[in-house]
C-alpha cells in the first residue's frame, strides 16, 4: 500500500501505523486494568498520542534509543505535513534534515535512492520490529509485573517464644476489639485483623522445628478468622 502513495500520503500513513503499532505494544506490556484503558484510549487519554507513545515506550524500556530518536523523527515530519497546506514533500528544506538522520531500514541492502525510499525502508522496518515485540511480550509473558509492596510493623525483638506470645495476645487483643466495636471501628478493627494476617507470617522465618504445630494453629485461627469477616 505503502509504495503507491506520495510523500504527504507515506508519512501521514506510517505516522498513524506507528501510532497504533506503539499503543499496541503498550497494552500488551502493561498490566490489564481500566487504567490502562483509560491510558490509552478515549478523547485527551494520555498516552492516546503519538508522542506520549514514544516517550511512554522509551521510559518503559520498550524501545531503543536509536529507533527513539526515529520515531520522533517521524513525529516532527508528519507535523510539518498535517499543519501546512501547501505544497511540501521529503526533499523540502523543512523535513529533508529529519530525513538525512533517520536509520537506514534494516531488512533490505538496497541503497535508498530517493528520500521517500529511505522513510519507507527505515520505518517500515521499525514497525515490523515494533510488532515483533508486541509478539513476544504476549507469547512469552513478558508483561509488567506489581513490584508494589506495603509496609508493616513485625514483633519487638525478642526470642521466637516471646515473640510467638505477643503476637498470640495481639491476636486475641484485635478479636476482642473487634467484637467491641460497631460502625466505622469495628471496620477498622477488621483492617487490622487482615494486616495480622500479614504479620503473623513473619514468625515463620525464624520459627524452629519444636515450635512449628503452635504456630501453624495461631495461623489456622487467624486464616479463620479473616475468612468470616465481613467484606
Amino acid at each position: 500500500m505503502l509504495q503507491d502513495l506520495d510523500d504527504r500520503g507515506l508519512v501521514l500513513s506510517l505516522a498513524a501505523f506507528a501510532e497504533d503499532a506503539l499503543g499496541s505494544l503498550l497494552r500488551e506490556f502493561m498490566i490489564p486494568s481500566e487504567a490502562t484503558n483509560q491510558l490509552l484510549d478515549g478523547f485527551n487519554a494520555p498516552l492516546g498520542t503519538l508522542s506520549s507513545r514514544i516517550k511512554a515506550c522509551l521510559a518503559l524500556g520498550l524501545i531503543t534509543k536509536d529507533q527513539y530518536s526515529d520515531l520522533e523523527r517521524l513525529r516532527k515530519i508528519r507535523n510539518e505535513f498535517a499543519h501546512h497546506w501547501r505544497h511540501i514533500d521529503l526533499a523540502s528544506r523543512s523535513v529533508a534534515g529529519h530525513v538525512i538522520a533517520l536509520s537506514y531500514g534494516t531488512l533490505t541492502n538496497d541503497f535508498p535512492e530517493t528520500p521517500a525510499w529511505k522513510v519507507r525502508e527505515s520505518l517500515t522496518s521499525l514497525l515490523i520490529a515494533l510488532r515483533s515485540l508486541t509478539h513476544q511480550i504476549k507469547e512469552k509473558r513478558w508483561q509488567a509485573t506489581i513490584r508494589g509492596t506495603s509496609l508493616i510493623a513485625g514483633f519487638a525483638l525478642g526470642t521466637f517464644e516471646e515473640q510467638f506470645a505477643t503476637a498470640k495476645s495481639e491476636f486475641e487483643a484485635l478479636c476482642a476489639a473487634r467484637d467491641a466495636a460497631t460502625g466505622e471501628k469495628r471496620r477498622f478493627q477488621e483492617a487490622l485483623i487482615r494486616r495480622f494476617g500479614s504479620k503473623i507470617g513473619l514468625l515463620h522465618l525464624s520459627c524452629p522445628a519444636d515450635a512449628r504445630k503452635s504456630l501453624a494453629e495461631l495461623q489456622a485461627a487467624v486464616d479463620s478468622t479473616i475468612g468470616n469477616l465481613s467484606t
